[in-house]
Parts: C-alpha cells; sequence; structure tokens
C-alpha cells in the first residue's frame, strides 16, 4: 500500500496524500493530509517524486499552493541533496503566478538543532 504515490481515505473522512519510494524502502517518504472540508477545495495533487508533493487548493481570496518536502540529511550524498534541491525550486519556479497569491513550503528540512558545530565551521 506505501509504494508509489497514491491517496488513502481514512475512515473518519480525512484524506493522506503520499508519494513513497518504489523500492519498498520505508524512508525518505512524504505525505499531506487533509480534513474532509480542505479536502473538499483541492483543486490538483502532483507527486513530483518520493521526496516531495504538490498540493493546489481553492481559498476564500485566492488558490493556495503547498509544497510538502522532505529534505535528506547532512549525512546524504550530495547529488542526493543537490538533485531534492534543484527539484523543489523547479516546483517553485513553475507555479502558476496568475491564479495563485499564497505558496507554502513545508516539510522536514533536517535543520540541526543545538549549538554543536563540529564540521560546519
Amino acid at each position: 500500500m506505501w509504494n508509489g504515490a497514491n491517496k488513502y481515505v481514512a475512515p473518519t473522512g480525512e484524506v493522506m496524500y503520499y508519494s513513497c519510494r518504489d523500492d519498498g524502502l520505508h524512508r525518505g517518504s512524504v505525505g499531506l493530509i487533509l480534513d474532509r472540508k480542505t479536502n473538499k477545495s483541492l483543486m490538483e495533487w502532483e507527486p513530483i517524486n518520493h521526496r516531495t508533493i504538490r498540493a493546489r487548493l481553492y481559498h476564500r481570496f485566492a488558490k493556495l499552493t503547498i509544497v510538502q518536502c522532505y529534505v535528506p540529511t547532512e549525512d546524504a550524498a550530495d547529488d542526493e541533496k543537490d538533485e531534492l534541491y534543484s527539484k523543489l525550486q523547479e516546483v517553485l519556479t513553475y507555479i502558476p503566478k496568475r491564479d495563485t497569491c499564497i505558496t507554502i513550503v513545508i516539510g522536514d528540512l533536517n535543520a540541526k538543532a543545538g549549538s554543536d558545530n563540529t564540521g560546519f565551521e
């Protein structure tokens, strides 16, 4: 059930849109859960890759775009991180300007917390 991109409708009406790896490894995946009312406002959703999805919704004043992403940790290979940031930039660049004035980027950005900056000087 949790391979590729799909949606899951909970018995209570919430909908989870997700994009996972196709190789069966359950890591680096991303999802977005909408309640029943918000889901009625959904115009479209697009799985970009297993780390990024985009959803467009109707809003009272404008159309809303949500970009949900899961960023690799600092320990990941440079090409994996570069690919994610490149794809994220591409997604943000191609958001329709004519009908979207609200864009929200959310996700697990794997930021480092704390004061130990060893290796990051």
